[in-house]
């Protein structure tokens, strides 16, 4: 057709490789969206629109569903296969990876094209298709199928897989000058990598532009691993460095999230409270940190689709306290790192409350504390100091006046037995004292 309809599919054609042989010969690719059968080629299609011309013939795919999942049957893997893994964020950094429990090795500089770099919601790092235009970052090889799911795994719910054609380079060999060249010349890797989920930088969610300024420390981040792993300087400098960006704050200046109530009337709620809590409501965004502040976030006029939200539920929503996961996750030089939790100081949870507080900021998600967590020897403690706050207060007054009252008469039944005791000796007195009295 004069003008091919949008498609937004994941599938294969798969094309018979000599022209003597019949179509019906070829049997389908099993996990293809659909099979078309053409001499001499082979065409594989990936995430976007997409039109393909064979001898002046277009060809558009139209899947039953546009929907595409985060575990596509081009993701599985097999543990003879390769996984080659293309990062532009804070993954290039060494030291991310090391506290993230990823293994990667043969880590190179590389550079793909007809994309650009871009920061969206919550300030982190994504790639968008864009003509002319080039991401430089670094190509590494997972080791094995538990690191490529640790990988996965912290970044779900915010980043999508896709399958790209990146080209590795050494730095005294790449020459921006003639890249022609250079494309021609350089064999591509199939790698995959992480790209925000359903992102359209013109398109406003909840009546706010998608892409963001990343934090100071993040692209110091950033440009130190790209630096350390080859790529090209002139890349670093323009394109991560000169990103405008939010300064990082100073430790007095760090925030904390507001309570909902004066401290002194915040209500109070188990572990397992909690947990009930989050299935109960599972569209709200409840999660832990500091080790004791269960925090609400503000959903009220955001719609499904946030990704910064999105990772959250799946990270924090019902789960235990985050702060630990935030500090492996973030590289920051000015804390320490604490390997466990029970390594971390005041200062650390402290930082961490910032980073998530500023994080959802981006976002333009604002939370409160509206609980405090108990812990199971505060909670037997409670119940039993507690016990007779919790009854009414006429009733609380009665016991009160009874157990008064109880008190005096023990204290007038002890004079009594006193008394008691005495009588003999103060009969004897009497007696005596009479007969002195008929003598007289």
């Amino acid at each position: 057709p004069a003008k091919p309809e949008k498609i937004n599919s994941v599938g294969c054609i798969a094309i018979q490789d000599s022209e003597d042989q019949h179509p019906s010969t070829h049997r389908p690719h099993p996990k293809a969206v659909c099979n078309v059968f053409f001499p001499t080629k082979l065409i594989h299609l990936s995430r976007g629109e997409h039109k393909i011309a064979i001898d002046s013939i277009a060809i558009t795919m139209s899947p039953s569903s546009s929907t595409i999942k985060q575990d596509e049957a081009t993701l599985e893997m097999t543990p003879d296969e390769d996984i080659w893994y293309f990062g532009f964020g804070p993954i290039v950094h060494e030291q991310v990876r090391q506290r993230r429990g990823v293994s990667t090795t043969h880590c190179q500089a590389a550079v793909l094209r007809d994309h650009r770099l871009t920061f969206a919601f919550g300030g982190v790092a994504t790639i968008v298709p864009q003509m002319g235009f080039m991401v430089h970052g670094v190509v590494m090889k997972v080791t094995d199928l538990e690191a490529w799911e640790k990988l996965k795994a912290f970044d779900s719910g915010y980043y999508v897989h896709e399958e790209l054609d990146v080209f590795p380079y050494q730095r005294d060999e790449y020459d921006d000058g003639d890249l022609d060249e250079f494309f021609a010349t350089t064999q591509p890797i199939q790698c995959f990598g992480f790209v925000m989920n359903d992102f359209d930088e013109n398109v406003e969610m909840d009546n706010n532009k998608i892409e963001k300024k990343p934090q100071e420390r993040y692209l110091r981040l950033i440009a130190q691993g790209m630096l350390d792993n080859g790529v090209d300087e002139t890349y670093v400098g323009d394109e991560i460095m000169a990103c405008p960006f939010i300064e990082s704050r100073k430790e007095e200046e760090w925030y904390t999230f507001p309570l909902a109530r004066t401290e002194q009337r915040m209500s109070k709620i188990s572990f397992e409270g909690y947990q009930k809590l989050c299935k109960r409501k599972p569209n709200e965004l409840y999660f832990i940190m500091n080790q004791n502040q269960v925090i609400k976030a503000d959903l009220s006029g955001h719609g499904d689709g946030n990704p910064a939200v999105e990772w959250m539920k799946q990270h924090a929503h019902g789960k235990e306290d985050i702060t630990h996961l935030i500090h492996k996750m973030i590289v920051d030089p000015i804390v320490p790192y604490a390997e466990t939790p029970d390594l971390m100081t005041e200062r650390h949870y402290h930082w961490a409350v910032n980073h998530i507080f500023d994080f959802l900021l981006q976002a333009d998600v604002t939370a409160k504390v509206t609980f405090f967590l108990t812990h199971k020897s505060e909670k037997n403690k409670t119940r039993s100091i507690s016990s007779a706050a919790r009854m009414p207060s006429r009733l609380r007054a009665m016991l009160s006046r009874g157990s008064s009252t109880t008190s005096e008469t023990d204290v007038k039944a002890k004079e009594t037995d006193n008394l008691s005791s005495s009588l003999p000796t103060r009969r004897r007195s009497v007696r005596r004292m009479f007969r002195q009295h008929e003598s007289s």
